[in-house]
Parts: structure tokens; sequence; C-alpha cells
């Protein structure tokens, strides 16, 4: 019986606090400009020769649209459509929301684990 595999878009997810996203973007960079060894690779046809794109939750998450806000009585959350189609539901907590701005019509969240699955 042969397995099945499943094809991601990224080799690594990156979550990191607000206050370490200068680190963030610096081990997002090594990680993509890494190349991993030639038998390593050799070990599978499918391996890359880079471990690219790197998935960095505050910056790297697809345009979406908010389309609902759904009000749970503890605290609000979102409800955001990705330009694939997916919809995820961001709680409006400190942790998640980390910035809204009306005047770019822009808000930036952290996605905490879990949230893309």
């Amino acid at each position: 019986m042969e397995l099945e595999r499943q094809q991601y878009h990224y080799y690594a997810f990156v979550s990191y606090s607000s206050a370490d996203g200068k680190w963030a973007k610096w081990i997002q960079s090594k990680l993509e400009g890494y190349r991993l060894p030639i038998a390593l690779r050799k070990e599978s046809i499918d391996m890359p020769k880079r471990i690219t794109p790197v998935f960095r939750d505050t910056t790297d998450l697809s345009t979406g649209v908010l389309k609902d806000v759904l009000q749970t009585g503890a605290n609000d959350v979102y409800v955001v459509t990705t330009k694939e189609g997916k919809e995820i539901l961001l709680p409006v907590i400190d942790e998640c929301i980390l910035d809204v701005s009306l005047e770019e019509n822009k808000v930036t969240a952290h996605i905490m684990p879990g949230l893309l699955d």
C-alpha cells in the first residue's frame, strides 16, 4: 500500500510574540537561506534544495477579507476569508489581534497555533 503524500505550501512555521519580531524575521531569513545537505536531499526525490518558503505568522498570512464578527459573550471573533477561500476564526483578544487601523482598513494579527488547522 502506497501512502499518498500531502503537498504543503510552507516547509516551516515561525510563531512568536510581538516582542520577538526582529528575531522571527532573522530566523525566517536564515531558514530560507539554508541549503539542505546533498546526502539528505538524495533520500527523497521531492526534497527541496532550500527550506523555502517559511511562514512567519504576522507577516505572511495571505490577504483576507473580514466577512463577519461573531459576538460570543466572552470576546468577539473575526471571521476572515483568505484569498484562497479558507475561513479563519480570529478571537479578538490581545494575544491575537495586535493592531486595528481604521485609516488603513487593516488588522494585524498574531496567528496562534491551531488557528490555521
